[in-house]
């Protein structure tokens, strides 16, 4: 079972890829995360200024912020430093 912070890493490496960000549906299918936990995670993020959710051209998108590309840089370095040890975040 992955961790919510892997989770929340999964997620913004997603809308990292994403060139014009993803709708909720296609979060949930390519995050494999049940949708009721998906946009409580969201919703956080959001409020927090890690992801913006905005008006695409197909709809409402999320996209990932500066915010959020600091925290995935940073959780990058941690992730190495804890694979050194042979562990898994």
């Amino acid at each position: 079972m992955r961790s919510r912070i892997r989770i929340i890493a999964d997620l913004l490496i997603l809308l990292e890829q994403s060139t014009n960000g993803l709708k909720i549906t296609e979060l949930v299918r390519k995050s494999n995360v049940p949708y009721v936990r998906l946009t409580e995670i969201l919703e956080e993020l959001n409020r927090k200024g890690i992801i913006k959710l905005i008006n695409g051209e197909e709809g409402q998108v999320y996209i990932i912020t500066r915010k959020g590309l600091k925290f995935l840089e940073e959780y990058r370095k941690f992730s190495k430093f804890v694979e050194g040890f042979g562990l898994e975040i």
